[in-house]
């Protein structure tokens, strides 16, 4: 979806509904294309303790941003963070799968 917006074909709001929202390319399904890594840099690097989300949409389309900085910010255990944010987008009404993962910088 990241494709079609960063293209201009839709918008933000429109991924959440697309027919092709759950399509997976050019790496799968797609045999013209060759798989290559993607990748980037962060800014200044991670810090001590700085937190790395990786998440599937079934999160990210159901639990806004702000709300997934204050989750994480919750004085309680990765774990524990992590199984409030799937709950969170759970009672949102997702219905796509929802896969978190986090990796914490430490030294």
């Amino acid at each position: 979806m990241q494709l079609l917006i960063d293209e201009g074909a839709i918008t933000h709001e429109e991924r959440k509904a697309h027919v092709r929202r759950n399509i997976i390319f050019p790496v799968f399904g797609n045999v013209k294309s060759t798989p290559k890594v993607d990748t980037v840099s962060i800014d200044g690097g991670m810090e001590y303790g700085d937190l790395l989300l990786l998440c599937t949409d079934g999160l990210s389309d159901y639990v806004s941003a702000l709300d997934i900085e204050e989750i994480l910010e919750l004085p309680k255990s990765l774990k524990s963070r992590l199984h409030l944010l799937v709950d969170k987008a759970l009672e949102n009404g997702s219905k796509d799968n929802i896969t978190v993962i986090a990796v914490v910088y430490y030294e």
